[in-house]
């Protein structure tokens, strides 16, 4: 496991501004990890689930859109190469909410250590990551409750698309993001980061889009569409 290594910068690197060269090496990567995988068994899986999907009105919503896995697995795979994760060294990454589980995927493809947190009971998403043999903490992420114990510190937490900051329509406050953003804090190494990738302009409103803009023990980047890149303080 890594201790204290860093993500190359997403904001500095020619390469990752390059979406046409992002694209084209993201799809080798697609082509490469869809090959090497059993695909009768996931065509089980998925047969069995569409026939659930027709019958509940659930299509292209959670769970049921990620049956389409060229779809997420791809969009996943260029999420990790603007992380830089497609040439940064070795890295322990957690992906929170990690759902189907394509983002660990991606990022095992490109040779990290992977570890999902997800509730449990989701029968598409416990198959899925059963199918790719992905290693996942049971846990649901409530407000002013600190995660459960990791087994190493991490280089990378990944946040995408939350939804954990949404209790039955009311956003987390800014003091719940700021609790959150320093148990987060607690469970990097130095150096290390937390991608957040936000739903709606909502979850940003009341002083929150402040409050991660500038985070304290981290360097934030604000990207667009309402992602933000927090560095932790590389103090010990």
């Amino acid at each position: 496991m890594t201790t204290g290594s860093t993500i190359a910068s997403p904001l500095t690197s020619g390469q990752l501004t390059d979406k046409l060269w992002i694209r084209v090496k993201s799809e080798v990567a697609y082509r490469r990890i869809v090959s090497a995988w059993d695909s009768r068994r996931f065509n089980e899986i998925r047969e069995r689930y569409r026939a659930e999907e027709n019958t509940t009105g659930g299509k292209r919503h959670a769970p049921y859109k990620y049956l389409d896995y060229a779809e997420f697995l791809r969009s996943r795979l260029r999420l990790a190469m603007r992380l830089g994760l497609d040439y940064a060294p070795k890295l322990n990454v957690l992906d929170l909410g990690s759902g189907a589980g394509y983002f660990l995927v991606a990022c095992r493809y490109f040779g990290h250590s992977v570890l999902g947190l997800d509730i449990d009971g989701v029968p598409l998403y416990d198959d899925l990551v059963r199918f790719f043999d992905l290693p996942r903490i049971t846990h649901a992420i409530q407000a002013n409750e600190p995660l459960p114990a990791l087994p190493s510190k991490m280089d990378l937490i990944n946040a995408h698309a939350i939804v954990f900051n949404n209790r039955e329509g009311v956003f987390w406050s800014a003091a719940e993001w700021k609790y959150f953003v320093g148990d987060i804090h607690s469970r990097l190494n130095p150096g290390g980061r937390l991608f957040l990738g936000i739903s709606t302009d909502d979850a940003l409103a009341n002083g929150v889009r402040d409050f991660l803009a500038s985070a304290p023990g981290f360097t934030t980047h604000v990207l667009a569409n309402r992602q933000f890149i927090l560095t932790a303080s590389t103090q010990g």
